[in-house]
C-alpha cells in the first residue's frame, strides 16, 4: 500500500503547471469510539472513549477553486484508552489519499469536504505487559473551512473521520498550508 500511495504522490508530479501543488502541516486532537474487540479486548462494559493529539502532513493539487487531490500521513496517539484497563493506549499511524471539493463561499474564504482511503497500522500497548497490532484499509471523510489570508497561504480548521475496522478515530486540526503556484483565479 505504501508503495501505491508513493506513487500517487510521484504521479501528482506530472499533472500540468495549471494545477496549484502544495505541501501542509496539520496539528489537533483526536478521540477514538468503538468496540475494542477489535484489537483483541473483551472487558465487559469498557469502550475505546479518550482524546490525545495528532499531527501529520500532507500535499496535494488543487485544479481550480472546487477541486483538488490530497496525499498524506497522519499520526495518532491516544493514551489510557479503556477506562477500565488502565495503562492501555492506542497509536497509529494513517496514511492516505482523496479528493477534496470546495466551494467558495467569500473572497477569501471556502467550505471544503473530502473522502478518500487510508492504509492504517495501529498498536496497543499495555501496562501490564502484551501489544497487539492491526492494520487495514478504510475510508476517512472530512469536513472543514478554509481561510485565504494571501494567494498562496492558507489555513483550514477541519474534522476528519477514520474508519478502523471497528473503531472510529475523529481528529480536529488546524492546517497550514502552502501553494506553490499561487491560489487559482477563476
Amino acid at each position: 500500500m505504501h508503495r501505491l500511495l508513493l506513487a500517487l504522490c510521484l504521479l501528482t508530479l506530472a499533472f500540468p503547471a495549471a494545477a496549484d501543488p502544495w505541501l501542509g502541516l496539520q496539528f489537533g486532537m483526536n478521540r477514538v469510539s468503538g468496540d475494542p474487540e477489535a484489537f483483541g479486548e473483551s472487558v465487559a462494559g469498557s469502550g475505546f472513549n479518550d482524546s490525545n493529539w495528532t499531527i501529520g502532513l500532507s500535499a496535494g493539487y488543487t485544479f481550480n477553486p472546487y477541486a483538488g487531490l490530497v496525499f498524506g500521513v497522519r499520526e495518532h496517539d491516544l493514551d489510557r484508552t479503556w477506562s477500565s484497563l488502565s495503562g492501555s493506549s492506542l497509536r497509529g499511524r494513517s496514511t492516505f489519499a482523496g479528493g477534496e471539493l470546495s466551494t467558495p463561499v467569500g473572497s477569501s474564504v471556502s467550505l471544503v469536504g473530502g473522502a478518500g482511503l487510508h492504509q492504517w497500522d495501529a498498536t496497543v500497548r499495555r501496562d501490564y505487559g502484551g501489544e497487539r497490532s492491526e492494520s487495514g484499509m478504510d475510508m476517512y471523510y472530512s469536513g472543514a473551512i478554509r481561510f485565504f489570508p494571501d494567494a498562496r497561504a492558507s489555513a483550514e480548521l477541519q474534522v476528519t473521520r477514520y474508519l478502523m475496522d471497528a473503531l472510529d478515530v475523529d481528529a480536529v486540526t488546524l492546517n497550514l498550508r502552502w501553494g506553490f503556484g499561487g491560489r487559482p483565479d477563476y
